[in-house]
């Protein structure tokens, strides 16, 4: 019994580690593939992305700091309106309704993303929303930041500024 259970442990130790040590967007790291149906049509992928700055935003209807984080967003995808830059935003929510209705009530022009499921989100190892990603134009992931954030503040675009290719 007890040379069982301790075989147990092992193999759960080693399933573990490997879930905990694998997959997911990591700093530092190239960001994981990313394929969604954009909502309203069509379907976008990160890899045509590539030389510019993209967020990668993961969220919910039912987050409340997701809801209050999206203005801002809206702010900040217009004010880098003509620069190498794009803003993902994910939805996890498992029905396309309360999305619609939300981007339709905030009046968001960004693209909104479908992950109904979250099986991309936990591709990413994302656990909590909102939970965003900074790629740079090489596609590696520069920052990781779990909660809301004030996008649209002169410290984020400059930061964003920095990270994007110079002009030729």
């Amino acid at each position: 019994m007890f040379r069982t259970f301790s075989l147990f442990l092992t193999i759960l130790f080693f399933v573990c580690l490997g879930s905990c040590t694998g997959g997911g967007a990591k700093v530092g790291l190239e960001a994981p593939p990313l394929t969604l149906k954009r909502l309203g049509g069509g379907e976008m992928d990160l890899a045509g992305l590539r030389g510019k700055v993209v967020i990668v935003n993961y969220w919910s209807t039912w987050c409340v700091p997701c809801r209050e984080e999206m203005p801002a967003f809206e702010k900040l995808y217009r004010k880098m309106e003509g620069k190498p830059f794009e803003l993902l935003a994910v939805s996890v929510d498992d029905i396309e309704k309360p999305v619609t209705k939300m981007v339709r009530e905030m009046n968001l022009s960004f693209p909104i993303l479908r992950d109904p499921g979250g099986k991309t989100a936990r591709a990413w190892g994302t656990a909590i929303y909102p939970e965003t990603f900074l790629i740079g134009p090489d596609g590696v992931v520069v920052d990781k930041i779990i909660g809301a954030k004030d996008w649209a503040s002169e410290k984020m675009i400059n930061k964003l500024k920095k990270l994007m290719p110079l002009s030729k």
